[in-house]
């Protein structure tokens, strides 16, 4: 790509929204895990799921749940995975 004449700015831009696409899908399918899982093996055996837990006794207290939709938030950039404003060059 930069044989192409791909800037490092839009190497980076490409690299922050291909970290945030998957940060996202993981995020999202904690929520909303894709398909029925029922019926695979370990399904009725295994639970999982994000939780506050007690400080002093670390029993789960709270589920946590909707991170996705904060994600935007953690952009370093400030801009929420908007584009960058085009500049003359």
């Amino acid at each position: 790509m930069k044989a192409k004449g791909v800037t490092d700015e839009e190497l980076t831009d490409l690299v922050r929204t291909m970290q945030f696409s998957a940060l996202f899908n993981f995020l999202n399918a904690l929520d909303n895990p894709p398909g029925d899982v029922s019926d695979l093996p370990l399904a009725k055996a295994t639970r999982w799921g994000l939780f506050r837990v007690d400080p002093e006794t670390g029993i789960p207290i709270e589920t946590v749940g909707g991170l996705y939709e904060s994600l935007l938030e953690t952009d370093p950039t400030g801009r929420e995975m908007r584009p960058r404003l085009l500049q003359a060059k």
